[in-house]
């Protein structure tokens, strides 16, 4: 996850200096950062889900270690 969101937490700090200094183009990069989102967003959560399955089965193997 971290590699997926590097870019967007570049993109972020653009936009926030820009919503300062430069409202026009901070409005060209929300559009994009939102644009890229929806990209990611897929793909992060097929990520997300696999990460509550390891925890699952984590869980399980605890679970069945503690009980013998």
């Amino acid at each position: 996850m971290p590699r997926l969101v590097r870019e967007l937490r570049g993109v972020e700090r653009e936009w926030e200096e820009q919503e300062l200094l430069d409202p026009a183009q901070a409005e060209r990069t929300a559009q994009s950062l939102g644009a890229r989102w929806a990209d990611l967003a897929p793909e992060l959560a097929a990520l997300r889900a696999r990460q509550d399955e390891i925890v699952a089965e984590l869980a399980e193997l605890v679970g069945r270690a503690s009980r013998g």
